[in-house]
């Protein structure tokens, strides 16, 4: 952690500062001069605070990758996130818990039939009873084999491009998949691209197998 403290956080450029954390650029600006001044206040404070979490955040999505992390989970947790409305990093056991709950369903509405519900949900029979069910494993082993802050990060990069999509296609009102019309499903097959969505990952620093 010495290296943070040792100039290396003066070297930051500002636009990462205005991506991650959508402070404008003006303000983080005057807060720098007040650096440069000399002056100790929360401004200051909070400033090498960023910068300091951008360091520790690129250095953790190297550990990521170290991981090794499928296409596949991603848009598990992408979904996940979408449907069930999540809009802040979960802990490990609100995360297992909540993943478990979207995973498995007994609803055979006709919604479930759309493409866009089959990438996600798949039918199976559990002791002769059909559910459809999204194979979770994956992605609660990889969350399982992260430590708190590769998680943190993990999901907030996930929340990134989840917002980033539901602002393209303005998909704010409150989704429930039972109830959609088929021109909801098809506008949300559209918006979560599988091209798209690895061009984002790539774009967050995710290396995707």
């Amino acid at each position: 952690m010495s290296d943070l403290h040792n100039g290396v956080k003066m070297r930051i450029a500002y636009k990462p500062l205005v991506d991650r954390f959508d402070i404008p650029r003006p303000t983080l600006i005057e807060w720098q001069k007040k650096i440069k001044l000399g002056s100790k206040d929360w401004r200051t404070t909070h400033l090498q605070y960023l910068r300091d979490q951008i360091l520790l955040e690129e250095e953790t999505t190297q550990e990521l990758n170290k991981k090794g992390i499928s296409f596949k989970e991603c848009y598990l947790c992408l979904m996940f996130f979408f449907i069930k409305e999540i809009k802040e990093p979960l802990s490990y056991s609100r995360f297992s818990l909540k993943l478990r709950k979207f995973s498995i369903i007994k609803d055979f509405g006709v919604e479930f039939h759309h493409p866009f519900s089959k990438k996600i949900w798949e039918e199976v029979k559990v002791d002769g009873k059909e559910y459809k069910m999204a194979f979770y494993m994956g992605l609660e082993n990889f969350a399982q084999s992260l430590s708190s802050f590769q998680l943190y990060c993990f999901q907030t990069k996930i929340l990134k491009i989840l917002n980033e999509i539901k602002e393209k296609y303005q998909l704010t009102h409150k989704i429930k998949l039972s109830g959609s019309t088929w021109q909801e499903l098809h506008t949300y097959d559209k918006a979560f691209n599988e091209k798209v969505i690895k061009e984002m990952l790539k774009k967050e620093g995710l290396e995707i197998n």
